[in-house]
């Protein structure tokens, strides 16, 4: 496709010349525009991290809806052998107050620790000693865009440190 130029494009999609510019243009853009514009350091993901258990810790909505980015997303694997969120969840106040029902009625009385998950900031929620969840995020532009909840067990045994098992 990229060897073609714009009017053989605009043939071959019956488009006009100037119409296949323009949809390239916007093209270029949109991937422009997904890209994060500020990185964020490894530092500030801790913070956001450590930000995000106490807000959660403390059942604080007020305080967790600042770090989720408007559009967040809230996934969970439990490979189908563990109570989770059967689909994504999309919207920070959907998100949120999910954790916080979360937090409420499961979390509770879980032991949540801050840690090294594929290099990056995450969190584990032990009960009684036995690993209940890991938490990971993509944080973009100092916001948490996405939450990955691993509830999975068999994904639990290889995500976690040795140290935790």
């Amino acid at each position: 496709m990229f060897e073609y130029d714009y009017d053989e494009i605009s043939q071959i999609v019956g488009k006009s010349s100037a119409n296949c510019r323009q949809i390239l243009k916007r093209s270029r853009q949109h991937i422009t525009d997904q890209r994060p514009r500020f990185p964020v350091s490894h530092q500030q993901q801790e913070q956001i991290t450590a930000k995000f258990l106490e807000a959660c810790t403390q059942g604080n909505l007020q305080g967790l809806l600042p770090l989720l980015a408007k559009d967040v997303t809230f996934w969970s694997d439990r490979g189908g052998k563990v109570r989770a969120a059967l689909r994504p969840l999309h919207g920070a106040m959907k998100v949120a107050r999910f954790l916080m029902v979360i937090q409420s009625k499961w979390l509770s009385t879980s032991v949540a620790e801050l840690i090294e998950v594929n290099g990056q900031p995450g969190i584990c929620y032990s009960i009684d000693g036995d690993i209940h969840s890991v938490i990971t995020f993509e944080i973009v532009d100092s916001y948490i865009q996405s939450i990955c909840s691993v509830r999975n067990p068999d994904k639990l045994k290889q995500t976690i440190p040795s140290s935790k098992t």
